[in-house]
């Protein structure tokens, strides 16, 4: 019968080489889960795009992702995300009648982008001149019927309407109507997560097998 000794020496050198192996492992599945969620976040921000959620780019451009983080010797964690407010909206969408519509603030960049409004800025303060002309068009809003915007468009002959009320007038109406109405979420997120999931262990086996 073979009989094996095994000195401290050859122990220590045997635990070493374990210790190499699980190092090497552990390097192997952080960088193929670095790189799956880089492929991630870009099929994200391919997915903005393709659904039509792209209006300045800040959404699609916000989307990242965290350091890879190990957990145990085998495995690891990565967080992708969007720090953007809005970006829970474009993924779930609105209910209808809940709460309140988008702030003015929000929607004048956007309008003024898609030329439906063209002389309050992009931003507007509330806090100054500004303010006061939303507060003018928030007055005729309350008191408004299905005939208010014919009204002052006859009105506009004798008394012209303050072109800033009256955009601020069209925003707080494409507010009430995105509150009314609810909004669909597009779910470039969830989209493509349920998509990568099926292949996440396959993508995540090769990639360890073919890095040195």
């Amino acid at each position: 019968m073979a009989k094996f000794r095994f000195n401290r020496r050859s122990l220590r050198n045997a635990q070493a080489g374990f210790d190499a192996v699980a190092r090497k492992r552990r390097r192997q599945i952080v960088n193929a889960l670095a790189i799956w969620a880089d492929d991630t976040v870009g099929d994200i921000r391919a997915e903005i795009l393709r659904v039509g959620a792209f209006d300045t780019g800040d959404l699609a451009g916000s989307v990242s992702r965290t350091r890879v983080v190990q957990i145990g010797g085998r495995k690891a964690r990565v967080t992708v995300f969007s720090n953007k407010e809005y970006a829970s909206v474009i993924e779930f969408g609105r209910r209808r009648r809940r709460g309140y519509g988008p702030p003015v603030t929000v929607l004048a960049g956007w309008a003024k982008r898609k030329g439906i409004i063209s002389k309050l800025p992009n931003n507007p303060s509330l806090d100054g001149p500004l303010g006061k002309k939303y507060a003018a068009a928030r007055a005729i809003w309350r008191r408004k019927d299905r005939g208010i915007f014919r009204r002052l468009r006859r009105k506009r002959k004798q008394e012209p309407l303050d072109p800033e009320v009256r955009e601020f007038l069209i925003l707080i109406a494409i507010s009430e109507a995105i509150r009314i109405r609810g909004m669909k979420g597009r779910k470039p997120f969830s989209r493509v997560w349920n998509r990568r999931r099926r292949t996440f262990r396959r993508d995540i086996a090769r990639m360890v097998q073919s890095r040195p």
